[in-house]
């Protein structure tokens, strides 16, 4: 079964050269844990249609606001 996969933006939001620099003490997202979602939407099944992933650190509030403990 052929799949078609659009991405049409991406961003790093907090990666980790930015948690090194700017948000000491929280733990960035990984390469490896924006992977798992694709690969998650590469294999969900022919029904499912993912239109928005939005992922984020734990410590974040939104993609602009980090809560710290």
């Amino acid at each position: 079964m052929a799949k078609i996969v659009l991405i049409t933006g991406a961003t790093s939001g907090i990666g980790l050269g930015c948690a090194k620099k700017l948000y000491t003490g929280i733990k960035p997202l990984t390469g490896d844990d924006i992977a798992d979602v694709a690969v998650y939407a590469a294999n969900a099944p022919e029904h499912v249609q993912i239109a928005e992933v939005l992922i984020l650190a734990t410590h974040q509030a939104s993609p602009s606001i980090v809560v710290r403990k």
